[in-house]
């Protein structure tokens, strides 16, 4: 992303192919993402909104709440459109009020947060669409703190090289691995 500040920067994207030009709402601080869940008919079952910090743009700390107004937008699209499935909204505060600048017809890279406080979408749509089962409304979820973080994996040569000539590995015990912790104790 770059952003424009002045006719300079206008003149330098204008001449490159392939980049979009919007107006940049709000600033950072005010920036959610919601996750919305809609049934074959395209009816809204759930949304989960998340005001969210990005890094290397990457949400890196999310805080789940009701914000009803943030909701209220977000679902509003959703019927709109009438997605089969998951649909990723998101949104920044422009005026005081939630301004949508991107829609997602898909699963989103906070699909396992909002999973793992209880809003399955990729569970609903495996249960619907695969299976054929009715879905109720998922859970509304209005708490929750999620911070992301990187962490390193090592990885035994022996076991990569095996895994990548023979698409499996017999005896994965016999292989080191080792998961940076970095102090994180259960």
């Amino acid at each position: 992303m770059i952003e424009i500040h002045d006719s300079n920067d206008l003149e330098y994207v204008s001449g490159k192919t392939g980049y979009v030009v919007q107006e940049l709402l709000g600033d950072s601080n005010t920036e959610y993402t919601v996750g919305c869940f809609c049934d074959r008919q395209g009816t809204v079952r759930g949304t989960i909104a998340m005001h969210r910090e990005l890094l290397q743009g990457t949400t890196y700390r999310a805080d789940v709440g009701d914000f009803p107004e943030v909701r209220a937008e977000a679902s509003k699209i959703a019927t709109a459109f009438r997605p089969m499935g998951p649909c990723n909204i998101q949104l920044r505060i422009s005026d005081g009020k939630p301004v949508c600048f991107e829609i997602n017809m898909r699963f989103s890279g906070t699909t396992p947060m909002r999973a793992r406080l209880g809003f399955n979408e990729v569970e609903a749509t495996l249960r619907h669409y695969v299976l054929g089962e009715h879905i109720e409304n998922l859970p509304s979820i209005t708490q929750g703190i999620i911070l992301r973080y990187w962490n390193e994996m090592y990885v035994d040569h022996k076991a990569f090289t095996t895994l990548s000539e023979n698409g499996k590995l017999k005896n994965t015990q016999q292989y080191d691995l080792l998961v940076e912790d970095y102090g994180v104790r259960r």
